[in-house]
């Protein structure tokens, strides 16, 4: 009751708790509700969110329950983190084998909290070799040899330190190939009225990319934008002349693959110059 009578007093200090707590009907005088202490839970659509001091907030017991704690930073910090996903890609030539690796991966992914989807079966490969039986007696027969490989793909979605480490820490089969790669991407898009500005702009940010080990794809030109403006030379004598003006903006799309946290430093410490508009889209 003192943490939740202090609680009270901070939210809401016009409010006099000594008053609205004592009850007024006399048979009443003996009954104390049970105020929850730990979480509050309103069945209303708009979202509430208490403010209190810091010092009253140290008091309040900690909520066991990780749902209702991540549930209201949980919405707002899915909008604002950056999209990640791994995908994993595995092929064997026996099925069980490959199944059993899924379920080891999907297992390790799950117990970190990390979102998965698959495993997804993918078209199987198949090799077919034809063997001449016998060059003399048997020459018109053939054996025929056949390689299938079987192939998954698994998805990870918003990756950990902890996922990547649960991952590599697992030991599958040598009969199971695993492909690992992070599927995160740069796109940068750059306008200029002039071509020579343009250039230059591409080959800054393509050379602090490389330098940071990041595979770079472009820059691909665009299609140029025209504009073209009909404006009258003269009301009265020229009034049949035209003056036609023409706005060209030059585009380049450039892809940086596998970018590091020095490779996005690297990008924001470039001084391009105010004639070229950049776009940048993760």
């Amino acid at each position: 009751m003192s943490i939740s009578s202090s609680l009270a007093s901070t939210i809401f200090p016009l409010c006099n708790s000594s008053s609205s707590l004592t009850p007024k009907h006399p048979s009443a005088a003996h009954f104390t509700p049970a105020l929850p202490t730990t979480r509050i839970q309103l069945q209303s659509n708009r979202s509430f969110r208490p403010f209190a001091v810091p010092e009253a907030l140290e008091q309040l017991p900690e909520v066991e329950d990780g749902e209702t704690a991540t549930g209201i930073v949980g919405a707002e910090s899915d909008k604002l983190a950056p999209k990640q996903k791994i995908r994993i890609k595995l092929r064997s030539y026996w099925v069980p084998l490959i199944e059993d690796s899924c379920k080891q991966i999907m297992d390790a992914a799950r117990t970190t909290n990390a979102k998965t989807m698959g495993p997804v079966p993918l078209p199987t490969k198949k090799r077919i070799y034809c063997v001449l039986k016998s060059p003399h007696v048997h020459k018109d027969a053939r054996f025929h040899f056949e390689i299938r490989t079987h192939q998954r793909l698994i998805d990870i979605l918003h990756p950990t330190a902890q996922t990547i480490d649960s991952l590599m820490q697992l030991d599958l089969p040598a009969g199971v190939d695993v492909e690992l790669a992070p599927k995160q991407k740069i796109r940068i898009k750059l306008r200029s009225y002039w071509v020579p500005l343009i250039e230059d702009s591409c080959k800054q940010i393509m050379d602090a990319a490389r330098t940071t080990n990041a595979k770079t794809m472009g820059p691909v030109p665009l299609p140029t934008k025209k504009r073209i403006y009909c404006v009258l030379k003269s009301p009265h004598v020229h009034k049949d002349a035209r003056f036609h003006f023409e706005i060209r903006t030059h585009q380049r799309l450039i892809d940086i693959l596998h970018p590091t946290a020095q490779t996005i430093d690297s990008l924001m410490q470039l001084d391009l110059p105010a004639g070229v508009d950049v776009e940048v889209k993760l």
